[in-house]
């Protein structure tokens, strides 16, 4: 299944102590699941992360 995440959902995986977002980041980049991005989404999360 192809997962696209919000970048709140990447920022708040990101940070901090384990959370449902992290849990949630981890399940997506499994198999049989892709996480799919965009120069678009990294850019807005690289911008929300700083």
């Amino acid at each position: 299944m192809r997962i696209v995440l919000d970048t709140n959902v990447l920022a708040r995986a990101a940070s901090g102590p384990p959370s449902p977002a992290a849990e949630l980041l981890q399940r997506a980049i499994k198999e049989p699941h892709i996480l799919c991005v965009s120069p678009f989404l990294l850019s807005e999360l690289s911008r929300v992360l700083r």
